[in-house]
């Protein structure tokens, strides 16, 4: 995905405090799930970045009892499918994140009434077309994503390897060294092959809750703590006919 005027580009998503949580404490814990385990986990911090969303958009003055029964399970954001109708009605989120969330929703409703035996292999063609929808390759580079790190992870799990034949010294110099043992030995990685998919939907994750912060840093950064969004745009409006005058 390419910066563009309404987008920053994927490394600079991936540069925001989020990503970095998310990376760090939220991926790992994914990556371990079973496929279905990490379909249900997935969709559940969609949801909760969505609540994150709406939450920071809610005037600074309104009172903490008001904000829990906004968010309330009987409220206006109180379920996954109604935040996202929201973003969409009033225009928040582009229509193409929007849908692409919507969809990885329905496929985790689908999981909750699949046996344990799910597998994400099954749904390979549904996953990327979900990333597809964000923008033009961004299945391709979640995909190039997760191999590289799902390579850099399978080095940082032998590299601090001892070696049983020198006591006290490591199996392996460095990264390069674990690396190069790993690719001469490729059984290795194809013990890592079933869990490519849950590495992509990781990624893809990563990548969609990334945007959902970005826009809402927009969002706030145009209307501020307490003014409405009618009040940004007349304002911008008044702005814009004063310039051109």
């Amino acid at each position: 995905m390419q910066a563009t005027d309404s987008q920053p580009s994927v490394s600079d998503l991936f540069d925001g405090p989020e990503s970095d949580h998310y990376f760090r404490d939220l991926l790992p814990t994914l990556i371990n799930e079973s496929d279905r385990g990490a379909v249900l986990l997935g969709a559940s911090q969609l949801d909760n970045q969505l609540t994150d969303f709406f939450d920071a958009l809610v005037p600074a003055t309104t009172s903490g009892k008001r904000r829990k029964e906004i968010f309330n399970i009987t409220g206006p954001f109180g379920s996954f499918s109604g935040k996202l109708d929201v973003a969409f009605t009033c225009r928040l989120l582009p229509e193409t994140l929007v849908t692409a969330i919507h969809r990885f929703r329905k496929l985790r409703n689908d999981v909750a009434h699949k046996p344990i035996s799910f597998s994400l292999t099954d749904h390979t063609d549904e996953v990327r077309a979900i990333f597809a929808l964000i923008g033009t390759g961004v299945e391709l580079g979640v995909t190039s994503m997760a191999s590289q790190l799902m390579v850099q992870n399978a080095v940082a799990s032998v590299v601090n390897l001892d070696d049983p034949t020198k006591p006290g010294e490591k199996l392996f110099a460095d990264q390069a060294a674990a690396l190069d043992y790993l690719l001469k030995n490729k059984h290795h990685f194809e013990k890592l092959e079933p869990h490519r998919l849950r590495w992509e939907v990781g990624v893809g994750l990563g990548l969609i809750c990334a945007l959902i912060a970005y826009h809402k840093r927009n969002l706030l950064q145009a209307v501020g703590p307490n003014k409405s969004f009618a009040e940004a745009i007349t304002q911008r409006i008044v702005n814009v006919s004063d310039s051109n005058a």
